[in-house]
């Protein structure tokens, strides 16, 4: 049995870039909502660090995130993100326990 894979991803943008990064971090909702295994895909900011954003997902499976990360829409804006960002994001997988 398989249980939901729960995803957060933290983006800390430069100085300067928080308006580019979040153009970005919002081209990927609408495309990413489609994909099949996605359950859930939300875009947040941070209230005290206006350059801290995280997405919060939900995955039906591992399989599926792996697909998402081979997208066209994320691949475009992996090749962006490295001059916007002050640090590489960071990614943390989570099943419920």
């Amino acid at each position: 049995m398989t249980s939901i894979l729960r995803v957060t991803a933290t983006f800390r943008s430069k100085p300067g870039k928080e308006a580019e990064v979040l153009a970005g971090l919002q081209t990927l909702i609408e495309p990413t909502r489609a994909e099949a295994g996605c359950i859930r895909y939300d875009l947040h900011r941070h209230i005290s660090e206006p350059g801290v954003f995280l997405f919060d997902e939900e995955w039906r499976s591992k399989e599926d995130l792996d697909l998402h990360f081979t997208q066209p829409h994320i691949l475009n804006l992996r090749e962006i993100l490295p001059d916007l960002l002050a640090e590489p994001r960071e990614l943390n997988l989570w099943y419920p326990v």
